[in-house]
């Protein structure tokens, strides 16, 4: 839906009417990804860690939590 935005012409009166409701459908569309994704992710962490690899536990969540402190670092020194 960005694409198809970011790609076609526009005359004025779209942008009051056409170009909003393209807009709000990719950003729900958008959200909707991510709490799937999110979704995913968490019931293969569940299942991964259901097993009797409790040794497995410490390292997976040290190296998400590294990801996350990572990507907020990164976001918070942006600009």
């Amino acid at each position: 839906m960005f694409l198809a935005i970011f790609t076609s012409r526009y005359a004025e009166e779209d942008f009051l009417e056409s170009l909003p409701k393209k807009l709000i459908i990719g950003l729900v569309t958008l959200f909707f990804s991510i709490v799937g994704m999110m979704v995913a992710f968490g019931a293969t962490i569940y299942i991964f860690l259901s097993y009797p690899w409790k040794w497995t536990i410490i390292p997976i969540s040290l190296f998400g939590c590294l990801l996350v402190s990572l990507f907020a670092l990164l976001q918070s020194s942006v600009g």
